[in-house]
């Protein structure tokens, strides 16, 4: 029995009991050139075309805010199509000398034409801190990502992104100045046109996840709250439909996946330290909140992510290993 095959058996050996709904795929390896990215990620997310967008610390942090950047890697082993990103690229002038911008967050447009990010940095003008919103689109003929638009958002702080119909953007946010009204989700045009703030504020917003399920429907990771929150997109106002409690505890948890199914069911994948050791667990809720299955592989990964064909990748690491990802796929 090959290496490969081995592993794949233990990871079945490991299901529960009903085994049928989840299937594991054998890890594949990286190449060195990726690797460099990889093992310095902080976040990995699927992009629609297949590509993974990673957002990675390219230096150790000076005691200043660290460096975040993107990196765009392409589908296969097309190395030609991948990409990188910093902020400094696109707003040289704004950012002071010595303080180096940061990528939070990173959504692709259904059509595969526009990514749409959260950048943060410290202004050159004011010495103060800022966050906002940049749009690019994919320019043909020069077979890359140009700037279509950006716009600093002083009054709220930023979190996740993802795109609305038409011209739409959804963003979790949290106001700076303490005030009562829902700030939650704020809706902005591509060219910077506030349209509002709905829902209740989450209270560490640089920790939510926002999916898109559809053109009007969205489902919000809100840990502090323990719970996910399903979303309904009306013109240009947003309405919380329902809620589901987060059924395990999520104080020094790694969100390394967040599926929320069509059918109402949502999957996780989640790494956290138990006695001194990283595991993973991956566990699939009902619309009510209750446990249906959970499995753990047999490596901890340190990132992944769910794709359109809802299956999770996980990005295992370990020592003097090469860096592999195994798929699952929860049906």
């Amino acid at each position: 029995m090959t290496a490969k095959s081995s592993l794949a058996l233990i990871a079945l050996i490991a299901l529960p009991a009903c085994a049928g709904i989840i299937a594991s795929a054998p890890p594949s390896s990286y190449p060195a050139e990726r690797r460099i990215i990889y093992d310095a990620a902080q976040r990995i997310i699927g992009l629609p075309d297949g590509s993974q967008l990673v957002i990675y610390l390219p230096d150790l942090p000076n005691g200043r805010p660290a460096a975040m950047r993107a990196f765009i890697v392409a589908p296969g082993n097309d190395r030609d199509r991948d990409r990188g990103f910093r902020l400094e690229m696109f707003i040289p002038d704004e950012i002071a000398e010595s303080y180096p911008g940061q990528i939070r967050s990173v959504a692709m447009s259904p059509d595969q034409q526009r990514l749409a990010f959260i950048g943060g940095w410290f202004s050159a003008r004011d010495q103060h801190g800022h966050n906002g919103v940049f749009v690019l689109r994919w320019k043909d003929s020069a077979s890359t990502w140009v700037l279509q638009s950006w716009f600093d958002v002083p009054d709220l702080a930023l979190g996740d992104i993802a795109f609305g119909p038409d011209d739409l953007l959804l963003v979790t946010s949290r106001p700076h100045a303490a005030i009562s009204a829902p700030s939650g989700i704020t809706i902005f045009s591509m060219a910077g046109q506030k349209m509002g703030s709905f829902i209740e504020t989450p209270a560490k917003v640089l920790e939510t996840r926002l999916a898109r399920l559809s053109d009007d429907a969205y489902a919000l990771y809100d840990p502090q709250a323990a719970r996910v929150r399903f979303l309904r997109l009306k013109s240009t106002s947003v309405v919380e439909e329902r809620a589901v409690p987060i059924p395990f505890p999520i104080e020094r948890v790694n969100l390394v996946a967040f599926d929320p199914r069509p059918d109402g069911r949502i999957v996780f994948g989640r790494t956290v330290v138990i006695d001194h050791k990283a595991k993973t667990f991956v566990t699939v809720v009902d619309a009510s909140g209750k446990v249906m299955d959970e499995w753990q592989p047999a490596n901890a990964w340190r990132f992944g992510y769910a794709d359109a064909q809802h299956v999770l990748h996980g990005f295992e690491s370990t020592p003097n290993q090469p860096m592999s990802v195994a798929a699952v796929k929860v049906r």
